[in-house]
């Protein structure tokens, strides 16, 4: 290697150079990637050598959180014009997949439809088993932020075979991890587990540290979610220990509100604050609009659990405020409908609340049933309060108890949420 990087050719040096940044890329060392790519001045670079220079660039600035939204939007946007323009239709499937997390991640539903028709596009078109395999992870992808979360699951399921047997272990760990997601949308939590799991084999043996800490929080969350606190614990500190070699604020962010929601189940409020301080601060730095969002959400349930859910509502309110018109990630679509419907019930009777549930398909807006449950839980709570239903079988209670998301129970406990059942040991 220290041959050919110090030959005379600079073709071959200048690609060595951009695949090592492309390798340090998928182990997510972000901010290394961009200072290996200052330093990156071929005398004479083809188009598809400054197309994958500027994809590179792009998905360290976007997965790292190193510049501001308008300045991601613009690199990706780049990246895609000169990946175009290169005539490489894999390296085109893979910056359409960095402008689909950017719209997303902007809640632009408008731009995740074009993407998703121009992959498959491209899917159709092309020759390229790569190509192909890939294409349909971002359609995938779109599929699940937009809501059809039963058809991102077939995308995943039906390109996981052709990523492994190609070798193309980053978009295998995505697909799997958006099958794990799928999964627990519709309410399979063992299958999402696996599927984590396997993503997470899928990273480490790449080395994504990044993916390795993001996947092991989404698997805390599920666990979290069945009761099972000292697995998602474990989950969760791993994911801490990671992420300080990684240092990316989003998904400090993502972490520590997690184990912010944790800690409020298992009753240590002192160190829900210290969490959520955290992730506020690093929400911020991110400068993602529905993170921001995700801590404002948490902040409240801090403040209901310590039964001051007058200090909760200013929260609710800007939240509402920041979202309105945009697509809001559907991870937390559940905890945004819950305090909502709380929030309208406090401040405005439950007329209020009969109307919304009237007019608005709850179901439809909670991609995770979980969270749709969570909701009706609530709605089940409200109706007893105001005297106009009774503790029967079939509540949404029940059926969480039935599909043993026990930490979910245990969360609406927490919020004050009565008429618990009883869990099984």
């Amino acid at each position: 290697l220290k041959a050919v990087m110090s030959s005379e050719n600079t073709s071959t040096v200048a690609r060595l150079d951009l695949l090592l940044a492309r390798a340090l890329g998928a182990q997510g060392k972000y901010r290394e990637v961009l200072d290996h790519l200052a330093s990156w001045t071929p005398t004479r670079p083809s188009a598809l050598d400054v197309a994958h220079a500027a994809t590179v660039r792009a998905e360290a600035l976007h997965r790292g959180r190193l510049a501001d939204d308008s300045t991601i939007r613009a690199t990706v946007g780049e990246a895609v014009k000169l990946a175009e323009a290169a005539g490489d239709e894999l390296l085109v499937t893979q910056t359409l997949q960095l402008s689909a997390e950017v719209a997303s991640d902007n809640g632009d539903w408008q731009a995740l439809g074009s993407i998703r028709a121009k992959a498959a596009t491209v899917e159709h078109s092309s020759t390229q088993p790569e190509t192909v395999a890939v294409s349909r992870v971002t359609q995938g992808y779109c599929l699940l932020v937009a809501g059809d979360v039963a058809m991102a699951r077939l995308q995943f399921d039906d390109c996981l075979d052709s990523l492994r047997r190609l070798s193309l272990n980053k978009e295998l760990r995505q697909a799997l991890n958006g099958l794990g997601m799928a999964h627990y949308c519709l309410g399979s939590a063992k299958d999402a587990i696996s599927a984590f799991e396997r993503a997470m084999s899928v990273a480490k043996s790449i080395g994504d540290t990044a993916a390795l800490a993001t996947m092991s929080s989404n698997l805390g969350a599920v666990r979290e979610d069945l009761g099972d606190f000292q697995q998602a614990e474990n989950c969760y500190q791993r994911a801490l220990e990671l992420e300080a070699k990684a240092s990316n604020p989003r998904r400090a962010a993502e972490v520590h509100m997690n184990l912010a929601s944790l800690r409020l189940i298992t009753r240590d409020t002192q160190d829900a604050l210290r969490c959520l301080s955290i992730a506020k601060v690093n929400a911020a730095e991110s400068q993602l609009w529905w993170l921001q969002t995700d801590v404002l959400l948490a902040e409240a349930d801090y403040h209901i659990a310590g039964g001051t859910p007058e200090t909760a509502w200013p929260l609710v309110e800007e939240a509402q405020a920041v979202t309105r018109g945009r697509v809001y990630l559907f991870s937390n679509r559940g905890k945004y409908e819950r305090l909502r419907i709380h929030h309208l019930w406090f401040t405005q009777g439950f007329a209020a609340v009969q109307r919304l549930c009237q007019t608005e398909n709850l179901r439809d807006r909670c991609l995770l049933k979980s969270g749709f449950l969570e909701v009706q839980a609530l709605v089940d709570w409200i109706r007893q309060r105001e005297c106009v239903g009774e503790r029967s079988a079939g509540t949404a209670l029940d059926e969480l108890a039935g599909l043993e998301l026990h930490g979910t129970i245990a969360r609406l406990s927490m919020l004050g949420v009565g008429n618990v059942p009883r869990m099984g040991t």
